[in-house]
């Protein structure tokens, strides 16, 4: 797939890219499952707008991150797992069931989606500012459960 003049993808330090060319920056201790982390990016990336995604494991720690560096894969993973926790919890307070989604809007227009992807993961994207928020959200979500089997996580041991 080559760039045109519609690409609106970026990477974490801003330079064009698409998030179909990028490398997953955690180290994936089980190479088995290396091949279905590059098959969510390659859906995710058919996604327009979206440019990075992070896939966690509901104990904070990114599995595999594509379109951000490794510290900001980690950072994105810890601080979204306190965001679905709270969205769990204000969710208990009501029986409001489970959490389909979390959407956060920021200032400069880009849009983080968060999803369950799986037993004991969750799937994060970003999705480019100017980007229609709400074809991308049902994409993701989509993607989430198609792949969903695929990304479980094992509770760890302790």
């Amino acid at each position: 797939m080559t760039p045109d003049s519609n690409d609106t993808t970026v990477t974490s330090l801003g330079a064009p890219g698409r998030l179909q060319d990028q490398s997953n920056v955690i180290h994936v201790a089980d190479t088995g499952r290396a091949s279905a982390y590059d098959n969510l990016r390659d859906n995710a990336a058919q996604v327009p707008g979206v440019f990075a995604i992070v896939l966690l494991s509901d104990d904070g720690l990114a599995a595999c991150a594509y379109g951000l560096e490794l510290d900001d894969a980690q950072t994105s993973a810890a601080a979204s797992s306190g965001i679905l926790s709270l969205g769990e919890n204000l969710s208990a307070l009501v029986d409001g069931g489970a959490v389909l989604h979390n959407v956060l809007s920021l200032e400069r227009g880009h849009q983080a989606v968060a999803t369950s992807c799986g037993d004991g993961s969750s799937l994060i994207a970003y999705v480019h500012r100017g980007a229609n928020v709400g074809v991308a959200i049902g994409e993701i979500i989509r993607i989430a459960r198609a792949f969903g089997s695929q990304m479980a996580t094992a509770p760890r041991r302790s």
